[in-house]
């Protein structure tokens, strides 16, 4: 750590380490010394933030509760924050609380990367996915008898809305806990999409999944974050492998999410290529989309091009010789 400090041997720490270590000493965050002004937010903040964040600390609140006894057991503390790493709430602990609050895992702390340098909860934040910080991966000193596990919750509509933080002295690491805290965000995610669905969608989501199955061309339902929900027969056979908006479309979520038109043409690595899709977006009560209804069709349906009059072309039956109106009515 000294060494990386003064700039040297930065090449022989891991890839990953090194990068989230850069990133945090680059935003200003230093390997001693406790943070200072800007390490907690004020009381007034704490309390605005929480009821910003009042459907993921729902969503948590029940799971973690459950969890609580087990999580007291193995002397983990689960913590709750909000997309920027602030401590919402903390769930669990038993005998490791007291290290806990010394280390300043309490509520209204700041974990952010810029502010505590590299930590499962910034660090999660930052790389927008699950991460384990173990001992002397913590960039601070002071963290490096902690092991903490981390995953970002996800809203409906795809953006990060707050994080779910397991963390535990040390000696307590465990690859249990580290695939607790990705399941148990999952969970919180899906409950709240679930409802969102439930609220917005007329008939809720079973109605929709017989619909799109009834349909006759590829038709598929895809939540706000990009992740294939449900696929009709039609759909399957066309991109038997598809999990993501890429797979059925070729577009990346991210872009997919930024669309303005109601329709796309499937790109060359879909399986849909030449067909035009129809979107149908689903929208929270802020007008957020949170998911999408896909349709396809022909591209050839779709033409601008005027379809040639059916005079146009000869009939096969001109070649009949005769008159008889009988027989050209036949």
């Amino acid at each position: 750590m000294r060494q990386f400090a003064e700039g040297r041997a930065a090449e022989q720490l891991p890839g990953a380490l090194l990068r989230t270590w850069l990133r945090a000493r680059d935003a200003g965050a230093g390997f001693e010394g406790l943070p200072k002004a800007d390490g907690f937010v004020s009381d007034h903040d704490l309390v605005e933030r929480r009821a910003a964040t009042d459907r993921v600390r729902y969503g948590a609140r029940h799971l973690l509760q459950e969890l609580g006894a087990s999580l007291d057991a193995a002397g983990y503390l689960a913590l709750l924050t909000d997309a920027d790493g602030v401590i919402l709430d903390r769930f669990g602990g038993g005998g490791f609380l007291d290290a806990a609050g010394r280390a300043q895992l309490v509520e209204g702390a700041n974990w952010s990367e810029r502010v505590r340098g590299t930590n499962a909860i910034g660090t999660a934040l930052a790389e927008s996915a699950p991460v384990a910080v173990v001992g002397h991966a913590h960039m601070h000193r002071m963290n490096h008898a902690l092991v903490c596990y981390a995953a970002p919750i996800h809203a409906p509509d795809g953006r990060i809305a707050g994080l779910l933080d397991l963390t535990g002295p040390v000696e307590a690491a465990h690859p249990f806990a580290r695939g607790l805290a990705p399941s148990v965000a999952r969970r919180i995610e899906e409950a709240w999409r679930l409802d969102t669905y439930a609220a917005q969608i007329s008939g809720g989501l079973e109605t929709l999944f017989h619909a799109l199955d009834a349909h006759g061309q590829p038709a598929a339902f895809v939540d706000g974050g990009g992740a294939l929900r449900h696929a009709n027969l039609a759909l399957r056979i066309a991109c038997p492998d598809a999990t993501t908006i890429r797979d059925v479309i070729g577009l990346p979520g991210e872009e997919f999410a930024r669309l303005q038109a109601d329709q796309c043409a499937a790109r060359r690595s879909s399986g849909l290529l030449g067909r035009t899709v129809d979107i149908r977006w689903v929208l929270d009560t802020n007008g957020q989309r949170i998911a999408a209804v896909l349709t396809a069709r022909d591209a050839v349906a779709r033409s601008e091009a005027p379809a040639p009059s059916p005079q146009a072309a000869p009939s096969p039956f001109d070649v009949l010789d005769g008159t008889d109106a009988a027989l050209r009515a036949t």
